[in-house]
């Protein structure tokens, strides 16, 4: 994006036809861009937090004020013994066996 012939941003257009303008910073003055870690709380569980500047890093939160961890729930595994093709079984590491249609 231009202005009198200077570069002062740009212009990001998304698929939906909407657009965003991003501007540089004005006299000089830098932007401080923000730090995202993650970090482990009294309750033994990871969260991310964020850190700006000089500022001490700060758990991230959401609109309800809860921390954000940093995965989900633990999913449950369940065996199959459904037999994949030769071919797939292959692909994906498995011995190949012949197998009985």
């Amino acid at each position: 994006m231009k202005e009198n012939g200077v570069e002062v941003g740009y212009t990001i257009t998304f698929q939906t036809g909407k657009s965003i303008t991003i501007r540089h910073g004005v006299d000089g003055i830098n932007g401080e861009t923000p730090v995202i870690g993650v970090a482990k709380d009294t309750d033994g569980v990871y969260y991310w937090t964020v850190k700006i500047g000089d500022a001490a890093a700060e758990f991230m939160t959401d609109g309800a004020g809860n921390k954000i961890p940093v995965t989900g729930p633990k999913g449950v595994m369940r065996a199959t013994t459904a037999r994949l093709p030769t071919p797939a079984r292959t692909a994906i590491g498995g011995s190949v066996r012949p197998t009985r249609a």
